[in-house]
């Protein structure tokens, strides 16, 4: 499993320990740049994609639509600080399986936990 984890923040260290609990052997690359993103969605190797919406300049919706473009195959769950309103829909809207609140509050970890389980066993992840 090859997850990438786009985000700006000290969070990301956090969303990389979820991930790893529930994939031992997976590849992780944490970006915070776009363009950088972009090179890895290009190549298609992404099975998995960790959204921010909010980064450093760029939109997490941007890179939303480009995992779609490039590699529509690409699972893609949205890191938001709110799992309701205007940024979950619009996320979903454009193909984001799922929207997880990001923190490192025990439910929310549980929640995106789960998310990764059920990718991990074949599951859609979106159930």
């Amino acid at each position: 499993m090859k997850v990438m984890i786009v985000d700006s923040s000290e969070e990301s260290l956090h969303t990389e320990e979820i991930v790893r609990s529930v994939f031992e052997d997976c590849v992780v690359i944490i970006v915070d740049e776009i363009l950088v993103a972009k090179r890895y969605i290009e190549t298609g190797i992404i099975d998995l994609a960790l959204v921010e919406i909010k980064l450093k300049g760029e939109s997490g919706y941007r890179i939303i639509k480009m995992i779609k473009t490039f590699s529509p195959k690409t699972n893609v769950a949205v890191l938001s600080n709110s799992r309701f309103g205007l940024d979950c829909s619009l996320a979903l809207a454009l193909g984001a399986d799922d929207v997880f609140v990001k923190s490192i509050q025990p439910n929310n970890s549980k929640d995106l936990k789960g998310y990764l389980k059920r990718l991990g066993s074949g599951e859609h992840a979106n159930v």
